[in-house]
């Protein structure tokens, strides 16, 4: 009895798990092969002539593996999560997959979760800005798509929706874009990673952007960019609602149909304003416009970052930015207006710096009256068709190896202007300042000291010493006039009765 007891547990329990492993094993591989005569890609001998049929067969954690060949089919992928679509055996290059159609080509609906979409090229033929190649409609969790090549006529090429979930992930690496329409438009999710990315805008309209995130994507999380590369006409490369802290690596921007206000990195207003922000590694070229626009921020810091070409602002922090700003190793080519502008501020550092090509109505760096904490500038180079450095407020200044040049032929465009009364100290050693108006111009401080420095004027001050200088110390300094007006001098001090 004890015996056959035993050998009905067994049986029973043989049963139990071959049913287990028949539940395990509905997660499998399903191939789709709309020319099986040339043989299937991969050892099965069953497959699927198109993708939406082995979307409608598949299950929670499957993989479809779509074989070399052409598609021209629109796909829905309803509720199926842990899903993964990507190229069979036979593909080489995600082109040898040619998906396509004339609309929608993957919508992406019913709460899926963590999707994976690989190694094909998807396209649109589309030619309204209202269809999207790839439609995020309704998903949950996190996406990714990575190691695409992505072509439309007029759709966006990557849309996520107002319906997808606020918690959302997207992961989106080593794609080629390239569109008549939007990037990636991205209204509402959590954080996103955009890496290895090309992208090509091939429409003269402005309201189109490489990569959006509008004000619905939770304002709370951060985003990273690296490794991107732009080719854009009109639009924005980058354009940013929302997010947080976010990283900038490693980008490549060319312009070349921009206005003077389209800016190639755009931040608004909708950006936390907790936000630290770090950009590393950026390169952008401009027919026009502005290089970066930073509404709202904490933290700036800016590391080996060269804008060539703008007419209004090479690089931009305006009135919503609260804390310290850092800029190393930048370069700036302007066609007109400003190199760098800051609007608002506690500490700013910029080491190693060349600026150039400041005219109309700009300097080659202004610092508004909303920056208020100490500003120590080193290395720094200014060539300008206007005024070279103007400093609005801020309390301990340390300039250090600054040479400013300002070529205009008006005595009111000035080398470097302190153009504020409360400054506590300001420190000016090493340097070499130019201008036809003064070379330096001092407003007040409790204590300025030049030291070590060439100051000339080609038609009034070398330097302008005002009231409001309660200390001054020049020394081991050179303060040369080269005007024959009799109302230019070398030094001119407003009021004797000050510590000299």
């Amino acid at each position: 009895m004890k015996k056959n007891s035993s050998f009905k547990n067994s049986v029973f329990l043989f049963i139990l798990l071959f049913f287990v492993f028949l539940s395990f094993g509905r997660a499998g591989t399903l191939v789709v092969d709309n020319t099986p005569s040339d043989g299937i890609c991969e050892n099965t001998m069953s497959y699927y002539a198109t993708i939406q049929e082995a979307v409608n067969k598949a299950h929670d954690g499957d993989i479809i593996k779509i074989c070399k060949g052409n598609y021209n089919e629109s796909v829905t992928i309803n509720g199926i999560d842990n899903l993964t679509i990507t190229s069979g055996a036979d593909v080489n290059s995600p082109t040898d997959v040619n998906w396509y159609s004339n609309g929608n080509t993957l919508t992406i609906n019913g709460n899926s979760k963590n999707l994976v979409i690989e190694n094909i090229s998807i396209k649109s033929n589309a030619t309204s800005s209202s269809n999207k190649n790839i439609y995020i409609k309704k998903v949950k969790n996190k996406i990714k798509f990575q190691n695409l090549v992505i072509k439309t006529e007029g759709a966006t090429a990557i849309y996520g929706g107002y319906s997808v979930d606020n918690g959302l992930k997207g992961y989106f690496k080593d794609l080629n874009i390239t569109t008549g329409g939007n990037g990636i438009y991205i209204n509402e999710g959590s954080t996103q990673e955009f890496e290895n990315i090309n992208i090509e805008m091939t429409s003269n309209s402005g309201n189109l952007d490489g990569i959006f995130l509008g004000n619905n994507v939770n304002n709370d999380k951060n985003h990273s960019f690296k490794h991107l590369s732009f080719l854009v006409k009109a639009g924005s490369a980058i354009n940013l609602d929302s997010g947080k802290n976010m990283i900038f690596e490693d980008i490549n921007i060319t312009a070349d149909s921009y206005g003077d206000n389209t800016q190639a990195i755009r931040l608004d207003w909708n950006v936390n304003g907790q936000a630290d922000l770090s950009f590393k590694n950026i390169n952008i070229d401009l027919n026009k416009g502005i290089g970066i626009s930073i509404a709202k921020a904490k933290n700036i810091s800016a590391e080996n970052v060269v804008i060539n070409g703008s007419t209004n602002y090479s690089f931009y922090a305006q009135d919503s930015v609260t804390g310290n700003l850092s800029f190393q190793n930048i370069t700036f080519n302007v066609n007109n207006n400003y190199g760098l502008l800051i609007n608002e501020g506690k500490d700013v550092t910029i080491n190693s710096a060349n600026i150039s090509g400041s005219s109309a109505n700009g300097w080659g760096i202004q610092t508004k009256e909303n920056v208020t904490g100490n500003l120590n500038f080193k290395d720094i180079n200014v060539t300008t068709h206007v005024g070279g450095i103007d400093i609005k407020k801020g309390k301990k200044v340390t300039f250090d190896n600054i040479k400013v040049n300002s070529d205009s032929s008006s005595s009111n465009d000035v080398g470097v202007r302190f153009d504020n009364s409360n400054f506590k100290a300001i420190s000016i050693t090493n340097s070499e300042l130019s201008a036809t108006g003064d070379a330096l111009r001092v407003a007040g401080s409790s204590n300025l000291t030049v030291d070590s420095s060439k100051l000339t004027t080609r038609g009034d001050h070398a330097i302008y010493i005002n009231t409001n200088v309660k200390k001054a110390t020049l020394k081991n300094s050179c303060f040369h006039n080269t005007s024959s007006s009799g109302n230019s001098y070398a030094i001119y001090i407003y009021n004797w009765n000050n510590n000299i």
